[in-house]
């Protein structure tokens, strides 16, 4: 299936719902492959970076439950309207920063509303037809990543006529109360019925699903060991520049957008674990890659096949969506965001300290990390479909 066919055969919500998640991220990507850079400019160390998204990814969460409660008893649209909501002034408290410091409250906010996220897989389950599960979710956060794809390199060019940031949180902001407003238009949906509390824990009793809970959570934390020191790496180690690192980060995401629906429809065709199974292989192959070469063609490569790893998260709720019973699946839907989520807070400190003995040897360790997982998928999930 194509990338067109692939939207064009979503439902009318689905599509509104690419549209608004193409806006958010769309403000996310303006800046935040440049973030850890901005932060650095504002007197954090590495180690800081890293100790500052620990704590966001802590808060993160610690939202996540109460996001999935809220899922499951009120309309998922309005809970989505309220979390996209609280993005807006985000970015306009970070132009009010002198010091990185004095970040930490707007980017434990912008955390915080992670909240939805719940909601937000839930609505595509229930608004996906069972036999394009796997598409359905790729296309739909195929916008994502086509959002993260173009924006870096648009946030780059901001940059270059503002070097102070300012422009690009504006714009910044300007989006992402386009995102909110976009919700707007979907349909209300609500779970099928009164959740029962035997009902939520039955969702957890099947071994296949607690399997893959695991192996997303590990798979979490070894992502976030390198992912934020990638600009860091592309500046201290390849000396190139602001803008330049934003294209990359632009190539990195489009190449998310395009492997993740080629991945997504070979899930719908094939056992589930291959899709994920390739995403790691890809990934690991474009980390060793990145911290072997700094020749601009051969990261250029790298940073497109990076994009696979962005993928694994997006199988892997098309995998466990369809077990999990309607009327508590918000609730399950963010215990598996919770355990990625609180797992994956651990990353970004101790890939902090590794990046200062050597610009390369958080990717070694994401890469190794992905390798042990890999060899799990291939000897232990035989069976899973």
């Amino acid at each position: 299936m194509s990338l067109m066919g692939a939207f064009t055969s979503l439902s009318r919500d689905l599509k509104l719902l690419f549209l608004s998640n193409f806006l958010w991220t769309s403000a996310y990507g303006l800046y935040v492959f440049i973030f850890p850079l901005y932060m650095r400019d504002l007197g954090a160390a590495p180690d800081q970076v890293g100790l500052a998204y620990t704590i966001s990814l802590v808060i993160a969460a610690a939202c996540l439950l109460p996001g999935g409660l809220i899922a499951d008893r009120f309309d998922r649209k309005w809970v989505q309207v309220a979390s996209l909501a609280l993005n807006v002034p985000v970015p306009l408290l970070f132009t009010l920063a002198s010091s990185w410091v004095q970040l930490l409250p707007s980017m434990f906010l912008f955390w915080a509303s992670i909240f939805g996220t719940p909601a937000f897989n839930s609505y595509i389950t229930g608004a996906a037809s069972g036999e394009s599960m796997m598409t359905s979710f790729a296309a739909v956060y195929s916008a994502l990543f086509f959002g993260m794809a173009v924006s870096p390199a648009v946030g780059g060019y901001l940059l270059a006529i503002d070097p102070s940031y300012h422009l690009l949180f504006y714009v910044a902001a300007l989006l992402y109360a386009g995102a909110a407003a976009v919700i707007l238009f979907i349909g209300s949906q609500k779970s099928s019925r009164q959740a029962k509390p035997e009902r939520f824990f039955s969702a957890f009793r099947e071994r296949s699903l607690l399997a893959w809970l695991l192996l997303l959570g590990v798979a979490a934390f070894a992502y976030n060991l390198s992912t934020y020191f990638v600009p860091l790496l592309l500046s201290d180690r390849d000396a190139f520049d602001p803008v330049f690192v934003q294209a990359m980060g632009s190539l990195r995401f489009l190449g998310a957008a395009v492997l993740g629906i080629v991945l997504g429809r070979l899930g719908d065709t094939r056992r589930s674990r291959w899709p994920v199974t390739l995403s790691f292989t890809t990934f690991i192959l474009a980390l060793i890659l990145l911290a072997t070469q700094g020749l601009p063609p051969l990261v250029a490569v790298s940073m497109f096949l990076l994009g696979a790893g962005d993928t694994y998260r997006m199988l892997g709720y098309a995998v466990v969506g369809p077990r999990l019973p309607d009327e508590v699946r918000g609730r399950s839907f963010s215990v598996y965001d919770t355990v990625q989520t609180f797992t994956a807070s651990f990353g970004p400190y101790l890939g902090g300290f590794l990046y200062t003995w050597a610009y390369a040897l958080p990717l070694a360790a994401t890469a190794a990390i992905f390798a042990a997982l890999t060899l799990l998928l291939l000897t232990a999930f035989r069976l899973t479909r």
